[in-house]
Parts: C-alpha cells; sequence; structure tokens
C-alpha cells in the first residue's frame, strides 16, 4: 500500500483532502516502482 498524507489527518470523509504536492510525490513513487519491476523482468 502507499499513503497519501491528509490535511489535518482526515481519512475514510467528505472532509478529507490532500495537497496536489503529495499526491504527486505517492504517484511518483508507484511510477519509479513499476518501472523497477519492468526492468527486473526483461
Amino acid at each position: 500500500m502507499i499513503f497519501v498524507p491528509s490535511l489535518d489527518g482526515k481519512s475514510h470523509c467528505p472532509e478529507e483532502e490532500s495537497r496536489m504536492s503529495d499526491i504527486e510525490k505517492v504517484a511518483n513513487v508507484l511510477l519509479q516502482t513499476l518501472l523497477t519491476l519492468d526492468e527486473q523482468e526483461g
């Protein structure tokens, strides 16, 4: 699992909100993980 920090620690509720910069960091972690796994398959 990859977790994105939520503002004020609110999670699984209508008030949940994350900064776009945090979402971008997590997306890049996922991308790099997939690229690494792809390289290992070759």
